[in-house]
């Protein structure tokens, strides 16, 4: 189940990857959803296998199931005359957006991605998810996707460890890693408020929506 919101330009738009046990709904993509909305790019919001309003059970869900989802999204934007195509993906939809986007897409935001295992993530060992995620690393695919990615970390999450994203973003050609002070796995108006302003430039010079956009520069 997805929600598509569309502009005037129908060239451009974002795909939204929620994190587990999350929606389509949840602050962080909504906020950078409305904020691209205002700047004539579309997004496209989606429910994961097993969340949201989708059909499906949490427990039956697998990384290879989301990254079908994602893939099925980017299908269908195809469809529908979009060819500038931006991912967003939070947690295990950063996960999920990593083995999706080689090739497929123009630029790539992942906000504290898990890039490999860690016992901590989840607690219920019955999930499929957490049976299939050892398997699993964003390493062995990062240095084939050339797109431009954006990483945006917490310095003090403790469910995904920012050393992830510090290992990934060196193995990614053209990749940049922001580091969201005093950001947990669980942001604050405050964070999402800083990422925002973050994300939407970066999504706006990487489509080619706006010219005169300048680089941002972390404080």
């Amino acid at each position: 189940c997805g929600l598509l919101s569309e502009t005037s330009q129908k060239n451009a738009i974002v795909i939204f990857a929620h994190g587990w046990s999350s929606d389509k709904n949840r602050s962080k993509g909504k906020a950078v959803a409305e904020a691209l909305s205002h700047d004539g790019v579309a997004s496209l919001r989606f429910d994961f296998y097993g969340h949201g309003e989708s059909e499906g059970t949490l427990k039956e869900m697998t990384i290879e199931e989301g990254v079908e989802d994602v893939l099925a999204a980017i299908s269908f934007v195809r469809q529908r005359g979009y060819n500038k195509i931006g991912l967003f993906g939070s947690s295990f939809g950063g996960l999920c957006c990593i083995f999706a986007a080689r090739g497929l897409v123009d630029t790539l935001v992942l906000v504290h991605p898990p890039s490999e295992y860690t016992e901590n993530m989840l607690d219920d060992k019955g999930f499929l998810f957490v049976q299939t995620y050892r398997e699993y690393s964003a390493y062995d695919v990062a240095p084939r996707i050339t797109c431009p990615v954006l990483i945006v970390h917490g310095d003090r999450d403790d469910r995904v460890p920012i050393k992830q994203s510090k290992k990934l973003v060196a193995m990614l050609p053209h990749g940049q890693l922001f580091v969201s002070k005093g950001a947990t796995h669980e942001y604050t108006e405050k964070n999402i408020a800083q990422m925002v302003k973050i994300v939407v430039p970066f999504f706006k010079k990487t489509l080619s929506v706006n010219k005169h956009y300048k680089a941002f520069k972390q404080s």
